[in-house]
């Protein structure tokens, strides 16, 4: 039985912009159904990867990949007018943002919400952010920097520019928790919603690879994967992880208003819950036993029994340490009574998008909420077979690379684990059921 304390939140609408030529929910599952992936060389415009690529990862100032998961569409089209901007305020404005305003004006389209229809309203906006690669390009000559410098790269912004446009008055505010931000953004949303700060809110991020600098800075530290893939749980992860990029934004309503209101409810979120790693051997290693206690924290508070959980959709770096670690995590805290005719199944959605960093979260959600809608088993891209030190059988686990219908009331566990501090999310999402 759910908690009759914590009041579910439905998700009524989603949009997205991501690697694969992917500009809606259903370009995402086209390419997630079909186990492809949106990775590619690295274009052009963004730098010279003749000039900076080096196979040796450490290597300093050089890039130990020649790839990545970047966008179809060039992030510097934008339809200034349709968002009442000038040309100066377009040419200032982070490529971020915009992806922002796009997506959460198709998300609020999906929601069957209209422009006209939430201004003025308590709706609050909260936006994961992480780097700025564009505020950084510009500021390299301050004396070319374009005039609205300030507001067009402040990273609160992100956020404000969202409340501004669709003149939203509930909470606005960028949370910045590295690969964790917008999940975290995600739980501060549902408690604003809870508590009855806001009626509805907007949830989004977004993540752009514009310069090499950031590449440069984690190739040195030897974070990315030396072929810019993304093998989560699979053999080949032996190195770091793949950047991705794109953007994602969901509507959410307390459930009771959403019937109300008739809303399309995508799905459920029963509970969330955040806490931090602490001290563990680096402070870019997880800590298992941290994540396996608050995955257990949030099911006991959603009054919500482990065993029910039949897909956990995971951090899923492809990294060597990590994924042993989170799935070692997982199966402490949802292992319990799994068989392999019962297995748990998990996967990762960075295998087909790569790593969105700070906008990595949004995307997991999108991912699982359409899992529920459609009834399948979305497979996992680029597994074989398992990294050997994840030992898939004893555990009972099991990673799909094929799509499989399954129970439509299933519950979903979200866990993302942040990159660099190591905080931790998880996230109870299910089907609503009559």
């Amino acid at each position: 039985m759910a908690s009759a304390t914590l009041e579910p939140i439905a998700i009524v609408g989603y949009a997205c912009k991501l690697p694969g030529d992917v500009s809606s929910p259903e370009d995402l599952w086209e390419l997630c159904s079909r186990g492809r992936t949106g990775w590619g060389p690295t274009p052009s415009t963004r730098y010279s990867k003749d000039a900076y690529y080096h196979p040796a990862p450490g290597k300093h100032g050089c890039i130990n990949t020649e790839g990545g998961y970047f966008l179809h569409e060039d992030p510097a089209r934008f339809d200034a007018p349709f968002f009442n901007m000038t040309v100066q305020e377009a040419t200032a404005l982070d490529p971020q943002q915009r992806l922002l305003l796009e997506c959460t004006f198709e998300a609020f389209e999906s929601s069957g919400m209209t422009k006209e229809g939430v201004a003025g309203k308590d709706i609050g906006v909260f936006v994961g952010g992480s780097f700025a690669d564009y505020e950084v390009n510009n500021t390299r000559d301050i004396d070319t920097a374009p005039t609205y410098q300030a507001t067009g790269c402040a990273p609160a912004m992100q956020s404000n520019r969202l409340s501004y446009y669709f003149d939203l008055r509930g909470p606005s505010m960028t949370v910045d928790t590295a690969c964790s931000s917008s999940l975290v953004a995600l739980h501060s949303a549902m408690q604003s919603l809870r508590n009855g700060e806001s009626s509805s809110a907007v949830v989004a991020a977004a993540h752009l690879n514009l310069t090499p600098d950031f590449f440069v800075t984690m190739s040195n530290t030897q974070l990315l994967n030396d072929a810019g893939k993304t093998f989560a749980f699979d053999h080949r992860a032996i190195s770091g992880f793949a950047r991705g990029e794109g953007a994602g934004s969901i509507v959410l309503k307390p459930l009771n208003a959403a019937i109300r209101d008739g809303n399309v409810i995508r799905a459920v979120i029963h509970n969330s819950g955040v806490n931090q790693d602490g001290k563990t051997n680096g402070i870019t290693v997880p800590n298992g036993r941290a994540q396996s206690d608050l995955i257990k924290q949030v099911y006991a508070k959603a009054g919500l029994d482990p065993a029910e959980c039949g897909f956990s959709e995971c951090h899923g770096t492809g990294t060597k340490v990590g994924d042993p670690i989170e799935v070692a995590g997982i199966h402490e805290a949802l292992g319990a009574g799994r068989s392999p005719r019962s297995p748990l199944f998990i996967g990762s959605v960075k295998s087909n998008v790569g790593h969105l960093e700070g906008a990595s979260g949004i995307v997991s959600v999108i991912k699982a909420a359409m899992m529920l809608e459609k009834g399948m088993l979305l497979p996992n891209a680029n597994f074989e077979t398992a990294n050997p030190n994840i030992p898939l059988n004893e555990y009972n686990m099991k990673v799909r690379n094929v799509l499989i219908a399954m129970i439509v009331t299933i519950v979903v566990l979200i866990v993302m684990i942040m990159m660099v501090m190591a905080i931790i999310n998880v996230m109870i999402i299910r089907k609503l059921t009559t």
